[in-house]
């Protein structure tokens, strides 16, 4: 407990017992403004000047609340304290498209932007934030291994977690409430998606790759069930190109068939195509490869003795 002199800003302390009870001595006759305040943090309530005047994010200000006239000697008594119990609010931080928990870090702002509280995502996506006036409160989530992009709760773009929280949902947080439940889920990250046909169908498990403007290989993956990729890269320039083992004729973006092999097999250069250009921000879509099927050539005249012709089959 701090009892501050209104006229000198002079302050003597005291602390409570067991009991909450409390004896601020040694004051001198004056006009005294009195609040609490916690030394462990451990403790879930909120500070507070007399009389009922909530401390806030901010602290406990000095110049504020009820005077208390104080005549030296003679005892005050009845200056009593009911302190609020902070709020928490708590979520998980998920893959948009699988729902998966993600290793990650939540951020807790207030309206203004500016950052109060902070913590990792559990394995599970698991964050909880405690220790919170009543009041609205804006998230952001991100991962830092460039596969998802940053959000504002709820649905809300924020590369880097670094954005306004104008037009982010606000999250209200009363007196003691245990506000739960909240899903910040991010979607992917700075990258490049498209999707990848063989012969006109969807093919799993195409290679494709990403090369720097030097030619250098940076980055791979495979096609899923639906013939999709995603590729994550960061802000850049990146050409692409396919690696099939389907038998079909792999190409360079856009549409560049290398006739003879893939650029990942040394036959085709990367660059001879046109580079995605990469933000940062939501992938770059729409980098699609329709494979054909190679041609089939073979010698005439395995069954009937001569070897005089060859055959091609066109698929």
């Amino acid at each position: 407990m701090i009892a501050t002199r209104t006229d000198s800003g002079s302050t003597r302390v005291g602390s409570t017992d067991a009991a909450g009870s409390y004896v601020i001595t040694g004051l001198a006759s004056g006009d005294y403004r009195l609040r609490t305040e916690l030394m462990w943090s451990g403790l879930l309530y909120g500070d507070e000047i007399f009389d009922d005047i909530p401390c806030g994010p901010g602290g406990c200000s000095s110049m504020i609340g009820a005077t208390i006239a104080v005549v030296a000697g003679q005892e005050v008594t009845g200056r009593n304290f009911d302190l609020d119990h902070f709020g928490t609010l708590a979520g998980h931080l998920v893959s948009q498209a699988s729902s998966a928990g993600l290793n990650g870090w939540v951020y807790l702002r207030d309206s203004n932007g500016v950052e109060l509280q902070s913590t990792p995502s559990g394995s599970d996506g698991s964050f909880g934030f405690d220790h919170l006036w009543p009041g609205s409160y804006y998230l952001v989530g991100r991962t830092f291994d460039g596969q998802y992009l940053g959000e504002l709760f709820d649905g809300i773009p924020c590369p880097g977690a670094s954005c306004p929280v104008t037009g982010g949902t606000p999250i209200a947080v009363g007196v003691a409430a245990n506000v739960g439940g909240v899903v910040i889920a991010l979607g992917p990250g700075p990258g490049i998606t498209g999707h990848v046909t063989v012969g006109g169908a969807p093919t799993p498990g195409v290679g494709v790759d990403a090369w720097s403007s030097a030619g250098l290989h940076v980055a791979n993956t495979a096609t899923d069930g639906a013939g999709a990729f995603y590729l994550p890269r960061p802000a850049g320039g990146w050409y692409v190109s396919t690696d099939s083992a389907f038998g079909a004729i792999d190409q360079v973006n856009p549409a560049i068939p290398c006739p003879f092999g893939s650029a990942w097999s040394g036959h085709c250069d990367p660059t001879s195509g046109a580079a995605v250009t990469v933000v940062e921000g939501p992938p770059v879509g729409g980098i699609d490869f329709a494979l054909a099927l190679s041609p089939s050539i073979f010698r005439d005249g395995l069954e009937s003795g001569h070897v005089g012709s060859w055959s091609v089959v066109l698929p």
